[in-house]
């Protein structure tokens, strides 16, 4: 998983995501007004799952939602939770294709817990 982080000029601190991960990305984004606090909460939950005490979590933000177990991390657009709100699988298929790469992404706990320490880093340093 690779990534990139900027500060514009006025200040605003983005997370680009390779292809694959760009839900991760848009979740750091989106998210990111809830600040240290929610990452600081989000490294205690990986601590824990890495020591076994707990087995999954799962944190609910505004725009997206992100799952934690012992082996993998999940990040998902709110808007697919409400998938069955559509008429049949067809139009629910043609819904969620339309942004798939944007709306969903999965990767490795370790390798997220990497990810959101050097984002911990980059908004400790330019926030």
């Amino acid at each position: 998983m690779e990534y990139d982080f900027t500060r514009d000029k006025d200040g605003r601190l983005t997370a680009e995501l390779s292809m694959g991960h760009e839900a991760f990305g848009h979740w750091l984004n989106s998210e990111k007004n809830a600040g240290l606090p929610l990452l600081e909460e989000i490294e205690q939950t990986i601590a824990k799952l890495q020591s076994g005490e707990i087995r999954e979590k799962q944190f609910v933000g505004t725009e997206y939602s992100l799952q934690l177990s012992q082996d993998e991390v999940e990040v998902r657009a709110n808007h697919l939770f409400y998938a069955d709100d559509y008429q049949n699988q067809e139009e629910q298929d043609e819904a969620l294709s339309n942004d798939d790469e944007q709306s969903f992404a999965a990767c490795g706990l370790d390798d997220f817990s990497a990810l959101l320490s050097e984002w911990r880093e980059f908004v400790e340093r330019y926030a």
